[in-house]
């Protein structure tokens, strides 16, 4: 299910609202209440300009605060329903397990119910946008509606970057890969037959490979704790428990099962206090919109260490993030040599910074990294 002009159509006074029912108030309020209002907007059309218009409603795209203040709007739209509610920006799942009419009948109330809040926060849906994915093989296929209009059916859906059918197969998905590679070929075959044999290799690797292989994203994130003594109990393998928990509860079972290929902990630098987590680059949203509400990391022996991750930096490729590592371990070298207390200890701290070697390890699977 996704909202029509979801970013643009939220109402600044109940968005503020919200913010104040959260604990939200003073400065930081304030500070907020001023980012949405103050924006006026016209129209220019052949030279000619319409007065200005206050703008109120909608959240500034392209800002980093942005997202969080729309996930903060719609963060109560589970509560109105019975079934299971997953969010992911402006995308919501709705799904429950039904086996007789009664669950039928209660999937239909609870489509009714988020009706009733998109209209109270005047967020409402595009139903054109709104679909029906029935599974199982003893199915009866159901017909639901949001409002008065009846929601299309379909037999495979795209979903945080897989397309999955109503059999729980990628079979789609992978089709769509092949086809994509296959019409690449097609086009190097065309239009660059004359090209000789150490050129075409290249644009080869260039062209087609980036498209049937998996791409990548690598997010750079400096873990802060309250106490230098605690990094050093920090290890790969805790990060990734930490990430691969958060995603889960905020995505559930599915954001695990889509993270986790391709997830990995790269690098972690105890004294930097630098990580660089991989994932797929289709899943690079899902990863950093659970890296901010880590606040613990698990210490190895049932506890919990306080710590929130920051995220930095996003690259396309090892290299470049390295270049941007080897950049930042140069700006704050100099605040950290002043935590140590002997050369020798500076001069480790020197060698730590400037070696950005990523790990060549595969990804932990459940059984290597324990959860």
């Amino acid at each position: 299910m996704r909202h029509g002009k979801a970013f643009d159509a939220v109402p600044h006074q109940r968005l503020l609202c919200k913010l104040g029912s959260y604990g939200v108030k003073g400065d930081l309020y304030n500070w907020v209440k001023d980012f949405l209002a103050s924006r006026k907007q016209r129209v220019v059309l052949n030279g000619t300009s319409s007065s200005w218009t206050p703008v109120r409603s909608g959240i500034p795209q392209g800002s980093v605060l942005g997202p969080v203040l729309f996930v903060v709007y719609i963060n109560d739209l589970p509560e109105a329903v019975s079934s299971t509610v997953r969010i992911f920006a402006d995308d919501s799942k709705l799904y429950q397990g039904v086996k007789d009419n009664k669950g039928r009948v209660n999937l239909q109330k609870d489509l009714e119910a988020l009706r009733d809040w998109s209209a109270s926060w005047q967020l409402p849906f595009n139903v054109g946008k709104c679909k029906v994915l029935h599974m199982g093989n003893n199915n009866n296929r159901q017909i639901y509606t949001l409002g008065d209009q009846v929601l299309e059916e379909t037999t495979a859906e795209k979903d945080l970057g897989v397309t999955v059918d109503n059999h729980l197969k990628f079979h789609t998905h992978t089709a769509q890969a092949k086809n994509k590679g296959n019409q690449m070929l097609g086009l190097i075959k065309k239009s660059f037959a004359n090209l000789d044999e150490q050129t075409l290799p290249i644009l080869f690797k260039t062209m087609h490979l980036k498209m049937v292989r998996f791409k990548h994203r690598y997010v750079l994130a400096e873990l802060v704790f309250g106490s230098d003594l605690l990094m050093y109990n920090i290890t790969q393998r805790v990060v990734y428990a930490a990430v691969r928990d958060m995603i889960e509860q905020l995505h559930g079972g599915y954001g695990i099962g889509i993270i986790t290929p391709g997830m990995t902990v790269k690098y972690i630098n105890a004294y930097t206090r630098m990580v660089m987590v991989r994932c797929r680059r289709e899943n690079l949203k899902l990863l950093t919109s659970a890296i901010p509400f880590i606040k613990h990391l698990p210490d190895g022996k049932g506890g919990q260490l306080p710590c929130f991750l920051r995220t930095l930096h996003v690259g396309g490729s090892i290299k470049a993030c390295q270049k941007w590592l080897v950049e930042h371990n140069r700006q704050v070298l100099p605040t950290l040599l002043l935590r140590c207390t002997s050369e020798e200890e500076k001069s480790r701290m020197r060698t730590s910074i400037f070696n950005s070697t990523i790990v060549k390890e595969e990804p932990w699977t459940e059984g290597k990294n324990g959860t």
